[in-house]
């Protein structure tokens, strides 16, 4: 982009119209430049390689109020945190530690990568509750959104209770 990057363009329309929901599409896949886009306020992180189709499904999520970050990402983010030694955020730790076991086991999957889809698979759950379970999960965690949760579970040595 020839004036701003665009973790800086994403930083300037949610600051100055926070109710524009951003999307990053990107070519890289660093864990850097996904951090930076959600400290930016990116609803949804994604990579230019993604099927035409599964993009318009991620734009009509994001506009009812989901957070995204696709699949490769994830990877890409799990991978850099488990390379790093843990550095606990014990607030957090005892939070999740409280919560009630259908929750602990949305959060399993979230830290896992998996879709809202793919949670409901698994736990036998409509999308709609387990939307719900996620915003619980924020909430109890206080977190802002799906993505800060994950990178903060991990970044503290999480580990899975399945």
């Amino acid at each position: 982009m020839p004036i701003m990057d665009g973790v800086s363009t994403a930083r300037e329309i949610t600051k100055y119209h926070p109710d524009v929901k951003v999307i990053m599409l990107t070519a890289f896949e660093h864990s850097d430049s996904l951090k930076r886009s959600l400290e930016a306020g990116a609803k949804a992180f994604l990579t230019k390689d993604m099927p035409i189709g599964r993009l318009v499904t991620i734009i009509n999520k994001v506009m009812a109020g989901e957070k995204i970050i696709d699949p490769g990402p994830t990877d890409v983010l799990i991978r850099s945190y488990l390379r790093n030694e843990p550095d606990p955020d014990y607030a957090l730790l005892e939070r999740i530690e409280r919560l009630p076991q259908r929750l602990r086991n949305t959060l399993d999957l979230l830290v896992s990568g998996h879709t809202t889809q793919q949670m409901g698979n698994r736990l036998d759950l409509t999308e709609r509750s387990v939307r719900a379970y996620v915003s619980q999960l924020l909430q109890a965690t206080e977190c802002s959104n799906r993505g800060e949760l994950m990178v903060r579970a991990m970044r503290s040595g999480y580990q899975r209770s399945q």
